[in-house]
């Protein structure tokens, strides 16, 4: 199945899958994941039960694939690039991600506890890709492959941004987003010479 949201799609496709998202992440914002069925998906959308089945295999798919179409439309939106050499894109996509999993309607931990596994790799996968991207456009020798650099600083991103949401009286995410990018920049650029400084003015 093609990704979601993806512009090659038909435009009544596109549409039928952004009804389907809407309708799941409306759900999920006054029930648990696990008590969402298809069906209730499908109500929700205005939908039938076959024509859900035609997009996705099941809610777990449903979810994935959605939350991936949602933080990409949010990461286009802002215009959240990266080079391979600038501090600041790590912060604006910290905040990024901070802010579409607080959009996601439950701070709850026994609420996420469910969705969390699903949402999670979405969202690393794609902070990866953009970061692998900008990555490979660096000249010079690396210590590791550009994948591996990537995919432990998006990780450690979306780590830092759902302990973030945890906690009981957070400040904004934009409070934490410098000292959450000192504690990542190193991974991405190692050298002796690459201090982060605050990119708070960037």
């Amino acid at each position: 199945m093609q990704e979601l949201g993806s512009k090659l799609l038909d435009p009544r496709v596109r549409r039928t899958r952004a009804l389907l998202h809407d309708a799941l992440f409306e759900l999920l914002r006054s029930r648990s994941f696990e008590d969402i069925s298809l069906q209730d998906i499908a109500e929700t959308a205005t939908l039938n039960r076959a024509t859900v089945y035609a997009h996705c295999d099941d809610k777990y798919a449903l979810l994935a694939n959605a939350t991936t179409a949602k933080f990409n439309r949010l990461i286009e939106h802002r215009n959240v690039t990266f080079d391979g050499s600038c501090a600041s894109a790590i912060r604006r996509i910290f905040v990024a991600v901070c802010d579409y999993i607080e959009s996601v309607g439950t701070c709850d931990r026994d609420r996420m506890r469910p969705i969390d596994p699903h949402m999670a790799a979405a969202i690393v996968d794609t902070v990866r890709d953009v970061m692998s991207a900008g990555l490979s456009k660096r000249s010079g020798d690396a210590a590791l492959p550009t994948d591996i650099v990537a995919a432990a600083a998006a990780s450690a991103i979306y780590g830092a941004a759902r302990a973030w949401l945890a906690l009981p009286e957070r400040g904004s995410a934009e409070d934490v987003a410098d000292a959450v990018t000192a504690l990542v920049w190193p991974v991405v650029d190692p050298t002796p010479n690459a201090a982060f400084k605050s990119t708070a003015a960037s």
